[in-house]
Formats: C-alpha cells, structure tokens, sequence
C-alpha cells in the first residue's frame, strides 16, 4: 500500500469514535457526513445448517443434560468440531429474522441467536461480494483509505498495515478488502473515491459497514449486487 502523511483528503469526514451527547444513540450521520443523498449498510453473507434444530439447543442453560445436548448437536453437525466444517448453506437475514419473528432491520445482527451455532456469517462470500460491488462502483481506480484506529494494524500490534503512524493510504478495492479480512472486519476505517461521490465506513463492532452514495444509479449498483443490503438514511440509528 501507497501512503502520505497528508491528511487534508480527510478533514472532511466525521470522526467514527463518536463523542457526542450520551443520550443520543449513534446514528448514521455520526459517521458518514450528512450531504450524500442515499445510504446503505452492507449485510454480511450468512449461511445456515440445513434441518438445524434449532430449538434444541439453549447455549446459555447451566443444566448438565442441556449442554450435553448442545454438544450432541453441535458435533452431529460439525460446529466445534476438530477436522470439521460446518455445512453452511446461503442464505438470507430476511429469511432468518422470519423464522426468528424479528423485525428487518440493523437490530437484527444483535438480536438474532448467533450462539445456537446453526447459521454463522460466511468470511469468505461476504469479502468476494464486497469486492465486486466496490469494483462496480469505481472501476479500475485508486482509492483513499483512511484507518481511524490505526494504531490497533500497524507493525507495532497486529501487524496488518505497513505504517504504525496516522495516515492515508492509496489502495485498490482488492487491497482494501484484504485489510479488512486481515482485520477481521473489526477495524474503523473509510474509504471513499477521489470525488467523494461515494464514502463507506466500517468500524469496531459495529453491525455491518455503511455506505454513503450521491446518486441513484450508484444505489441501483447496491441493489442488483449479489449481497443484501439495508437501505438506511442519515438519522437511522446504528445501535
């Protein structure tokens, strides 16, 4: 990766470690400036176990039985298994959040069951996927990324960026992707084109990237790409 100590490409981006009024819950805006006239979260692929029992299994129960139970489960369908990888199949979190009764919306990345172990966020179809959307959006071009918490990837900790200072990198979408997967998609960072037509943020914890767009026919980019997407606007809370 190309990088410079300018950081004036920058200035006019929000900060994503939010400092606003306690009260308030963190909203799009807080992240992404507020002048892009449409936003997205980008959700992650998800898999599912066919035939899962998925009310058999209560992860958080102190019973002996139960979680002898669990494990019987889990190891008949290769979840915490040694040598094995669970079956995950595509599918959707619409598909989920009805079968779970939960509301489609970003809630539904901390209110699904995620410890039951029958459905688990694909790593590697989520990557490929926002690969090629970002490729779609800014074809062959080089792209502004800057890591808020850089210090968490530089040579120093994890090892994932090649500076340990704060900078702006140039990167190409592959690039940026493969930063994201070494992170484990758990770094705050932004990219964003040199026209600003566009911004995606991605930060700690959070329930899934956001994504700032100018115009309708980049909307049109999101909404015929493989992933599935939460349309999303500037006061939507994150949280």
């Amino acid at each position: 990766m190309d990088y410079t100590a300018d950081l004036s490409a920058v200035r006019w981006l929000n900060p994503a470690y939010y400092s606003g009024p306690a009260a308030e819950p963190l909203k799009v805006k807080h992240l992404i400036p507020a002048n892009y006239a449409h936003y997205a979260a980008l959700l992650p692929a998800v898999g599912v176990l066919a035939g899962f029992p998925f009310e058999q299994v209560r992860p958080n129960s102190v019973s002996i039985d139960q979680t002898n139970q669990n494990v019987a489960i889990w190891t008949q369908y290769g979840v915490y298994s040694a040598g094995r990888t669970p079956d995950y199949q595509p599918t959707t979190f619409r598909q989920l959040v009805t079968q779970f009764g939960l509301p489609y919306d970003l809630s539904l990345v901390s209110k699904l069951p995620w410890a039951k172990r029958g459905f688990a966020v694909v790593d590697e179809l989520t990557a490929a996927r926002l690969r090629k959307l970002l490729n779609e959006l800014t074809p062959m071009a080089k792209l502004n990324l800057y890591v808020e918490d850089y210090w968490r990837w530089g040579p120093q900790m994890h090892q994932v960026l090649p500076c340990e200072d704060e900078v702006l990198y140039r990167v190409t979408a592959d690039e940026f992707v493969a930063f994201l997967q070494q992170a484990m998609f758990d770094a705050t960072a932004y990219l964003f084109p040199d026209d600003r037509s566009w911004c995606l943020v991605n930060f700690e914890d959070g329930p899934a990237p956001i994504i700032g767009l100018s115009t309708a026919s980049q909307v049109s980019v999101l909404t015929l790409a493989e992933g599935e997407i939460l349309l999303l606007g500037s006061e939507s809370e994150l949280f």
